[in-house]
């Protein structure tokens, strides 16, 4: 049967702000009045940025500055002076100090009195093993938190929307138990208490100097009610709020979300435990339960505090973990030749409950988590069963095989292999179950290849395992032949090395060409050059940035034409029509005579040697006309001209350059220039001594 335990836990939420009254009149004193200008300060004048903060300060009676009439606006304000001007800020009551609660402030100091009358202003962090630390510079985050808490806007911090913080690039700068306090300063009506940098900065962790602490005080003595505690608090939801089952070593956090009368929702936590009575079913630790054992409890939330809100309760079920212990076996061989071996491992249970470990029935002793068994070897397999089993009967089993070997020899009686060839003493070593290790011995008169001696001689034990050396022949001592750099193991001590310089170059390469890019060579410049003249020609020709083209007008051939000259006689009386001699014989003429030049014939009337020409005319005509076309002529026409072209063309001429590929290594010194580029290395040849 499962026992019911009866669990009360109570919600204190103090939704109410307690508003300091000495901060609301400020801000009623100060409304629209800025006094009168004049310097207060002799080292703050009327063109200072802080110079109306300081004189108000000044004249409230928070800032005294010092003797010699300065302010040292620039200079860091510590925390024992920040705190006296907080503390006359707030008009708090001073007594004297008889015992300090700081081992760092002596009862005696001006700041004592100050430091005692504002230390709940101060964070936690100020009182690290009792030191106030009273003349370290104030910090912007602890001045935020002091101003907070003295204007009586401590409990909104439960409620602070820190995301407002992310408009700061170093938002991440604040400690994390000063930022709600930096969203309740940035949130404040009718301004806020602190505002960031031009840059986007908040700077959290800056010392700050008198000037911005006097303006940071005035600004907060216009502070007044913050507008959410107008609001009034509805209801409360809990949540969880249904019946829950954990398996022990799970945790459960509840939370509680208030609404207020203005539609608006904050979370809130940190339940008191009021009645312990639950028994060890859970754990309480703030508002978080950890099921501990099997059994069920009732968690009851009264809002006491809140009268007309009813109580609440969840049901808690534990059971029991069905998760086995986890076994881990490390640190033994699979294979042996000794009569017992070390087994070393580790078993963990999330349950937290006491381990019963065995090894094939024997009980082991877990140390921690750890556990260490000796185990007892036969020749052949050994099988041991590592069986885990936890309170709750939950069990994991672990098998591991070990084989025993018999030991085998480790020593083997030598042979002789002093005169056999080297591969032919290879062999029969080998086949002994041992290694040789070789030193080759050079000398023109030995024959390369024969065995001349052995470490240990025909007979004797030789360890298996460890080598056997050999002396070879290794013939001829002739160099090794021309390497860059000497292996590790050539040394002046068994070596005989020469070294040697050698040389290489590439050179410069030119070559021109009409492309303006070569793939693989480098542009260095250009030139420019015409070609000759083209022959004169009537067809027309472009100029371009390459072509250059000139004209000239050329005369047309001669033209000529054939005229007539002409004669006209006219003007006698149209009346008479008789026959009559030739106008200028006539008796009846009235004659006019006109002569020219015609570029085509008329008609010839008339007789051409001018005697008895006759002429009929028609009645109408007023004036009957002769014709005489006499005589013929060559005129030349006006002279024509055409337009002849010539041209000539411009060659752009790209010039490159590049460097060829190196030459091969050679002993031959070469000696650099501007168009070739010499390297050099140092090559090594050994052989033994």
């Amino acid at each position: 049967m499962k026992k019911v335990i009866s669990l009360l836990i109570s919600v204190i939420m103090v939704f109410s702000l307690v508003v300091n009254a000495l901060a609301i009149s400020y801000g009623q004193e100060h409304e629209g009045d800025y006094g009168t200008y004049g310097e207060v300060y002799t080292d703050v004048p009327t063109s200072h940025w802080a110079y109306e903060e300081t004189k108000r300060c000044n004249e409230k009676g928070w800032f005294a500055g010092y003797p010699d009439g300065r302010f040292k606006p620039d200079a860091s304000i510590t925390r024992a002076e920040a705190i006296k001007v907080i503390v006359s800020f707030l008009g708090r009551e001073l007594k004297d100090v008889v015992y300090s609660n700081y081992h760092d402030v002596d009862v005696t100091e001006w700041y004592a009195p100050y430091i005692h009358a504002g230390e709940d202003l101060f964070p936690m962090k100020w009182k690290t093993n009792n030191a106030f630390q009273p003349n370290m510079p104030m910090t912007r985050e602890d001045t935020v938190y002091a101003l907070v808490t003295a204007l009586g806007y401590g409990d909104d911090i439960k409620f602070a929307d820190e995301s407002i913080l992310n408009m700061f690039s170093d938002h991440n700068s604040i400690s994390s138990i000063m930022r709600p306090y930096f969203a309740v300063a940035l949130s404040m009506k009718p301004t806020t208490l602190v505002s960031g940098y031009d840059d986007g900065t908040i700077r959290a962790q800056d010392a700050l100097t008198r000037a911005q602490f006097a303006a940071l005080l005035w600004r907060a003595s216009f502070i007044g009610v913050n507008t959410p505690k107008d609001a009034v608090l509805q209801k409360v939801a809990i949540s969880p709020s249904s019946k829950q089952v954990l398996t022990v070593g799970d945790s459960l956090t509840f939370a509680a979300k208030a609404e207020y009368s203005d539609g608006s929702k904050k979370e809130y936590s940190g339940f008191t435990l009021v009645d312990s009575s639950y028994g060890n079913s859970v754990r309480i630790s703030g508002n978080t339960i950890t099921a501990v054992k099997e059994g069920v409890c009732v968690v009851e939330f009264d809002d006491k505090y809140i009268d007309r809100f009813t109580t609440k309760s969840v049901t808690i079920e534990v059971e029991n973990p069905t998760d086995a212990p986890v076994l881990k076996i490390y640190d033994y061989e699979e294979r042996t030749t000794e009569e017992t071996m070390r087994i070393n491992g580790k078993v963990t249970d999330r349950t937290g409950t006491e381990i019963d470990l065995t090894c094939n029935g024997r009980d082991i002793m877990v140390s921690g988590e750890s556990f260490s068994y000796t185990a007892n070897l036969n020749i052949g397999r050994n099988e041991f069963v590592f069986v885990a089993t936890n309170e709750y009967g939950n069990k994991t089993e672990k098998a591991i095989v070990i084989m025993r070997e018999e030991e085998k020899p480790t020593t083997v009686e030598m042979i002789n292999v002093v005169g056999k060839t080297e591969a032919e003493a290879i062999i029969e070593i080998d086949a002994l179950g041992l290694l040789a290790e070789i030193e080759y011995v050079w000398d023109d008169n030995i024959e390369a290849g024969i065995v001349l001696a052995q470490n240990i001689p025909e007979g004797k034990d030789a360890e298996l395992g460890k080598p056997i050396y050999l002396k070879i022949s290794g013939g001829k001592n002739e160099w090794v032949g021309w390497t860059d750099s000497l292996p590790s193991y050539v040394s002046s001590t068994e070596y005989i090395i020469e070294e040697k310089t050698q040389y290489r170059y590439k050179t410069l390469e030119h070559k021109d060409s009409t492309s303006s890019s070569l793939n693989g060579w480098e542009l260095k410049n250009q030139s420019e050059s015409w070609g000759s003249w083209s022959s004169w020609t009537r067809d027309s020709i472009g100029a371009s940035s390459t072509r250059e083209v000139e004209t000239k007008s050329v005369a047309d051939p001669a033209q000529y034409k054939t005229q007539w000259h002409y004669t006209r006689y006219y003007g006698w009386d149209p009346n008479k029509k008789a026959n009559v001699s030739w106008p200028h014989q006539g008796t009846y003429s009235k004659t006019y005579q006109e002569s020219g030049w015609l570029d085509s014939p008329y008609e010839n009337r008339g007789r051409a040697d001018a005697i008895d020409a006759t002429c009929y005319k028609n009645s109408s005509d007023n004036i009957s006309v002769w014709w005489w076309n006499e005589t013929t002529r060559r005129v030349e026409l006006p002279r024509t001209y055409h337009t002849e072209y010539r041209y000539r063309d411009k060659t752009i001429t790209y010039h490159y350059s590049r460097w060829s590929d190196w030459s091969s290594w050679s002993d031959n010194a070469i000696s650099g220039s501007g168009e070739k580029e010499v390297e050099t290395k140092t090559v090594y040849r050994y052989k033994f001594k």
